[in-house]
């Protein structure tokens, strides 16, 4: 090539092949012509061949930049020898064109090899980029001809510039999703992050660092997880996926969601793992407003007092309140999600609510009125609007909103004033009423009153025979305590099966006279006692239709019995009348509002004690209501004769007094538990029927007892002996008083005290005055009552056996008392 005319013109092999055939050599014979001109041919054949065979485009020019020599490669890309002209560069592209020719320009004059790109027309137009090398050959240190080659590059250029390309896409694609990539050796730790959000976070990450300080950049919070979650990669080869928080360049903690998966396990040196980490601050940010929003939203939806239910297009339920939920007495809202919310309406108001909800579905709001009832049975008059919510953007309805208001109050009161406006009309007529009214009820309670006297004076009389059969049966428990001792130590000291027979036999005379005489110690009634043994199961058969028909149809009734409960000495029908006198009570305090009343009968293995009884196992018969409750004050009373909370006229306060009495008649008690505008529950405690042949003497372990002094106090002559026999039986020793006086004389004596046993009524000092005189010289002496009588209220915070008692009871007692069994809390 040459840069000035003429230029690549091809004479030089022409003007050869001319003047080799007339060229003679000087001194040389004609053969050896022949033969020299037989190897330059043979050469410039291999040479033209070679140079032909590579794809390269080669050339040979001279030093004016004439071209010599072409091969068959450029002269076919070119387009045959004829193509070059004057000017060789028109082949070269317009705008690559001065750049070749500088590039050209200064090579040549350099005379050093040099190399330019370019892109060159194919004959078939396709321009295509070329890598330029011309190499001067030299000889005596002068140039002889230039050898040029073209590189066609254009397949390399093009992946070049597509990779320059897709590497671009691939950072702003990581810019946009706010992503970078990183990778870290599994081993060593050593990483980096590359690209995407690595420039807005810590310079640190983008320079090779160690996992050290890596989690050095994580908050301290979330350092713990990200440590196990790499402790995992390494350990267990698991995958990685996390999100933490990340200190960036400005200092602000940035929430990443990362992923990553290890390549090359098989490898340990060289596994790695090549992940993607993406910034999601905004969307935790957007996260946590959405849950905030929704929170406050939901909190509003609570706080209304309606009933808030939101529907589909079609009519199902998707949601509704908490309020709206005990509105509509729904304990569980998951069977109705996805259902039609009119199908849970009563038929005859179902083509209403269709209609309205057609309404909405096109736009529409609507409103009505209706007496609906609640899933519990209740009914309720509700104001209820059905408007569409609109989509915000297309303003085409997307949901349903029902919104309900219980205007039962309301809608009383509006009927109230109603009826108050008819009777305006009758306005004197009704004022003379109201006279007459006030004449009868002034009657009534004249009436009332007299018969609260007599009732006064009935109670009077009951308490006299009360007292009057206390002193009784205190007698007669002493005898009978006397008479069961007597059984027992010769039970004890006899082996003779008849003797044991007639034993047994007098024994259950006695202990049935002894159940006699706990009834006469209780309450005094008019009606007589007649207890007997009963099934709670089956006498609670017979009960329950009369319970049902006492509560009504209004109010939900419940009776749960166990089919297992131990039999029971009552009553059978002083217990029927209690239990209904009960179960009206608790209807009564629904003061005509929906609620429920539970019977339930159960058993109790635990011991149960108050402060006038203490029973092992018993049966509970309990009535539960969900009535108004009472006060604790008015619980405390509730007991009383004549007192009650119903209005004048509506009872008389015996119906609780009357159970309490037969509970403790029949050697239980009456339990009551209130709580003012929740329920109240009353329980009748019952003692179980003894079991028959039921032999309570195996049941005391002789290894316990003995060892230690107790004085024995007792005015009774035949009991004290009995009861310090068997005590001695037991290996204890007794020193036995007649009365108070004696006992305080003889706890002086040489030996030390360790129990104190004594009556409560004796003849001049009784049982409680000898405690307190002992209990001021020696504050810890135990000290264990009997007695015969039914009300031991004085005697609160202490331990009482009530005569008749049975060995066991008294060995029992004993070895609580001397701490050698757990001790229970006094009764």
């Amino acid at each position: 090539m040459s840069l000035s005319p003429p230029a690549f013109h091809l004479q030089f092999l022409e003007r050869l092949s001319r003047l080799l055939p007339r060229f003679q050599l000087a001194g040389r014979p004609d053969s050896e012509k022949e033969r020299s001109q037989q190897t330059i041919a043979e050469s410039e054949a291999r040479y033209r061949l070679l140079a032909d065979s590579l794809p390269h485009l080669v050339w040979t020019m001279a030093p004016d930049g004439t071209v010599s020599y072409m091969n068959a490669t450029l002269s076919a890309y070119l387009g045959g020898l004829g193509a070059l002209d004057e000017d060789g560069f028109r082949h070269v592209h317009p705008d690559d064109r001065p750049i070749s020719r500088h590039a050209f320009t200064g090579g040549l004059k350099q005379e050093q090899p040099f190399t330019f790109e370019a892109r060159l027309a194919r004959t078939d137009g396709e321009w295509r980029h070329h890598r330029f090398t011309l190499v001067p050959r030299k000889s005596g240190g002068v140039i002889v001809d230039w050898i040029g080659t073209a590189l066609d590059i254009d397949d390399l250029h093009r992946a070049q510039t597509e990779l320059r390309h897709k590497e671009e896409h691939l950072r702003l694609a990581l810019e946009g999703a706010r992503l970078t990539t990183w990778q870290r050796t599994v081993v060593s730790g050593m990483g980096r992050w590359h690209g995407g959000i690595v420039q807005t976070l810590s310079p640190r990450l983008t320079e090779e660092h160690g996992r050290d300080v890596f989690l050095s950049l994580v908050h301290p919070d979330d350092r713990n997880n990200i440590k196990d979650k790499l402790r995992a990669v390494r350990e267990h080869n698991a995958d990685y996926d996390a999100v933490f928080r990340l200190k960036s360049e400005i200092g602000e903690w940035r929430w990443i969601a990362s992923r990553a998966r290890v390549f090359d396990r098989e490898d340990e040196a060289a596994a790695r793992m090549i992940g993607v980490a993406q910034d999601i601050t905004e969307q935790r940010r957007a996260e946590m407003e959405l849950s905030e929003s929704e929170a406050f939203l939901r909190g509003i939806l609570e706080s209304s007092a309606d009933c808030i239910k939101v529907l589909d297009l079609a009519g199902k339920l998707i949601f509704m309140n908490g309020p709206g939920l005990r509105a509509m007495e729904i304990d569980d809202l998951q069977p109705f999600l996805g259902k039609q919310w009119t199908d849970f309406l009563p038929r005859e108001n179902q083509p209403d609510f269709r209609r309205a909800v057609e309404h909405a579905r096109k736009g529409e709001s609507s409103r009505l009125t209706a007496l609906l009832p609640t899933f519990k049975g209740g009914k309720r008059w509700w104001d209820i609007q059905i408007t569409p919510v609109l989509d915000a953007r297309a303003g085409r309805p997307e949901r349903i909103l029902a919104i309900s208001r219980d205007i039962t109050e309301e809608r009383r009161q509006a009927e109230e004033l109603e009826r108050l406006n008819d009777e305006l009309e009758d306005k004197v007529a009704r004022r003379t009423q109201a006279l007459a009214d006030a004449a009868r009820e002034l009657a009534g309670e004249m009436h009332r009153r007299e018969e609260a006297q007599a009732a006064l004076v009935q109670a009077q009389k009951i308490e006299a025979l009360g007292q009057f059969t206390g002193g009784i049966a205190h007698d007669f428990n002493n005898v009978l305590a006397a008479v069961l001792g007597t059984y027992r130590m010769i039970k004890r000291r006899t082996s003779d099966e008849q003797v044991l027979e007639f034993v047994r036999h007098g024994e259950s005379a006695a202990e049935r006279a002894a159940g006699l005489v706990r009834q006469l110690m209780g309450f005094a009634r008019r009606e007589e006692l007649r207890p007997a043994r009963a099934e709670p199961a089956e006498l609670m058969k017979d009960v329950a239709p009369l319970v049902r028909h006492a509560v009504g149809t209004d109010i939900v009734c419940e009776i749960d019995i166990d089919e297992a409960c131990w039999p029971i000495v009552v009553d059978r029908q002083r217990l029927e009348v209690s239990l209904l006198n009960l179960v009206v009570n608790a209807r009564d305090a629904m003061k005509g509002r929906k609620g429920s009343v539970r019977v339930c009968v159960r058993n109790e293995e635990n011991e149960f004690r108050n402060e006038r009884v203490r029973l092992g196992p018993h049966v509970v018969f309990t009535i539960e209501d969900s009535g108004s409750g009472m006060a604790p004050d008015v619980a405390a009373r509730a007991t009383e004769p004549f007192f009650t909370t119903k209005p004048r006229g509506s009872g008389t306060g015996l119906g609780l007094a009357t159970a309490h009495g037969f509970a403790e008649q029949s050697g239980g008690a009456l339990v009551i538990e209130s709580h003012a505008g929740i329920g109240t529950k009353v329980s009748i405690v019952l003692p179980r029927a003894p079991f028959l042949d039921e032999e309570p003497a195996a049941q005391i372990d002789p290894n316990l007892h003995g060892r230690a002094v107790i004085l024995l106090v007792d005015d009774d002559q035949q009991v004290r002996p009995l009861t310090a026999s068997f005590l001695r039986d037991l290996g204890y020793t007794i020193i036995e008083a007649p009365t108070a006086e004696i006992a305080f004389a003889l706890a002086h004596a040489p030996e030390a005290l360790d129990l104190v046993i004594t009556d409560v009524v004796m003849p001049g000092a009784d049982g409680p005055k000898l405690a307190s005189r002992l209990r001021r010289e020696r504050g810890d002496l135990p000290i264990l009552f009997i007695t015969g009588h039914a009300d031991p209220s004085e005697l609160k915070n202490e331990r009482v056996l009530q005569k008749p008692f049975s060995h066991v009871d008294l060995a029992d007692s004993i070895l609580r008392m001397l701490g050698r069994i757990p001790a229970e809390t006094a009764l």
